[in-house]
């Protein structure tokens, strides 16, 4: 009698939470999966390519509540989790407590690493971890009194510390920026309630510093790590424009040398580990440090600039196809083994671009329920794979149902090779309303 096939269930809406099932049904040990609520770019993109089939559920993928029954029906061996609305909600939590599955996740203490920038910030100063200087406060007038003391050319972020989708991270160039950056946080609703007003980390010389993500498997008592990459959150080519959720990345990222990497092991993550652990909280899951390396004279110097609880979007399109082992990494988090596990990893050079509907973080009303073309031909491309995000699927064809449309990835031995394919596949793709190409991307991904 063969072995039984493990069955898995994938909580998350966006190309994160394909690239992850793909992690998973490339595996031989994986049978059933299922998407809750997934992308309808996910089941027939893996029925084509591994001949498994993905059951979607209709659960949005913050609803805690819906995810916790629907785990109870299915009763997947594991649950893992793409996204951080159900994280912070407290999901991990409750599938724990309520059902047989095993999930793939923090608890909600540790997942407000994500939910709390404030509280995150106050943890890291505990903890020596290397950061900006910040303040936090909870009412406008505060904020407003405590940039009136400070330079008036003095540069800072101002930014909401609950989830914002990754769009609540404002840049000013000096105080009256600040003051009214302060002014937009009510836009955030609840998770601008609270927010923080920080330096902005630059080298010693006031040139940008380099900015990079770095992911980590946890399991309370152990680390490794997995990889590193670099993404783009600006809107518009040179990084301007509005913040967005991510516009590309690129994997792995030059910047996490080796002595960077044994600095973040030492300064960032194992402090953290075992202060959770320490506190009854153990940290299980993934850990995304999201750092700037800054020059002082000759000394690089890895900052903090926040955590994220998840493998992040884009950067799962990057980083997730080059692990061999996804799968059992993955589950080594949720077993406790992640100690004797080794990350194995394919050696390639991945780029990601993000093809969103024109005027996204903005208004993009026009593209929404426009069909798309040219989807069919960019996959044929060689080294391509493209993971699907807002896209309806409605008898084999696409239509635009969001901002973030989908991720195309190009992999090849140098980074060079890799963009070239991913904007050869992207250019094929079309979306053209009343003369108006309503797709778009931008041309300067890992230059």
């Amino acid at each position: 009698m063969s072995e039984r096939l493990v069955s898995v269930a994938v909580v998350g809406d966006g190309a994160s939470t394909h690239a992850i099932i793909d992690g998973y049904a490339r595996d031989p040990e994986v049978g059933k999966i299922y998407q809750i609520p997934g992308s309808d770019m996910i089941a027939p993109d893996i029925l084509d390519r591994y001949g498994k089939r993905v059951t979607p559920l209709k659960v949005a993928p913050g609803d805690v509540n819906g995810i916790v029954n629907a785990v109870k029906e299915i009763r997947p061996d594991y649950v893992d989790f793409a996204q951080e609305e159900a994280l912070v909600g407290g999901a991990v939590d409750r599938i724990w407590n309520e059902t047989n599955s095993y999930p793939i996740g923090p608890s909600r203490s540790a997942a407000d690493l994500e939910g709390s920038k404030a509280r995150t910030r106050r943890l890291a100063e505990e903890l020596n971890i290397p950061q900006a200087s910040f303040r936090s406060f909870d009412k406008i007038e505060d904020g407003i009194a405590y940039l009136m003391d400070q330079p008036s050319s003095k540069a800072f972020y101002v930014k909401a510390s609950g989830l914002a989708k990754g769009k609540g991270a404002l840049e000013a160039n000096n105080v009256d920026e600040a003051i009214e950056r302060v002014g937009q946080m009510s836009q955030f609703g609840e998770s601008g309630r609270t927010y923080l007003i920080e330096e902005w980390m630059k080298n010693k010389d006031g040139s940008p510093g380099s900015e990079f993500s770095a992911f980590f498997a946890m399991d309370g008592e152990d680390f490794q790590y997995l990889g590193s990459a670099t993404d783009a959150k600006r809107a518009l080519e040179g990084d301007r424009g509005k913040n967005t959720g991510g516009m590309g990345a690129y994997s792995p990222t030059e910047v996490v040398t080796d002595d960077i990497l044994k600095k973040l092991n030492s300064q960032f993550v194992n402090p953290i580990l075992q202060e959770m652990s320490e506190r009854g909280t153990p940290y299980s899951g993934i850990l995304f440090i999201g750092g700037i390396v800054v020059r002082d004279k000759r000394i690089l110097l890895p900052k903090l600039i926040e955590i994220n609880t998840r493998h992040g979007n884009p950067e799962a399109t990057v980083l997730i196809p080059g692990i061999v082992n996804f799968f059992e990494i993955q589950t080594a988090i949720a077993n406790g083994n992640v100690g004797p596990a080794r990350v194995l990893a394919d050696g390639l050079h991945r780029v990601s671009i993000t093809g969103v509907s024109r005027g996204y973080p903005d208004d993009h009303s026009v593209a929404l329920g426009r069909e798309m073309t040219g989807i069919e031909k960019a996959q044929r491309h060689n080294g391509v794979r493209i993971f699907g995000g807002a896209v309806a699927v409605i008898d084999g064809k696409h239509f635009a149902k969001g901002g973030r449309l989908l991720n195309v990835v190009g992999e090849g031995e140098t980074r060079e090779i890799a963009r070239q394919r991913a904007y050869d596949a992207i250019s094929e793709i079309n979306m053209v309303v009343q003369g108006q190409q309503e797709f778009y991307y931008r041309e300067d991904i890992a230059l």
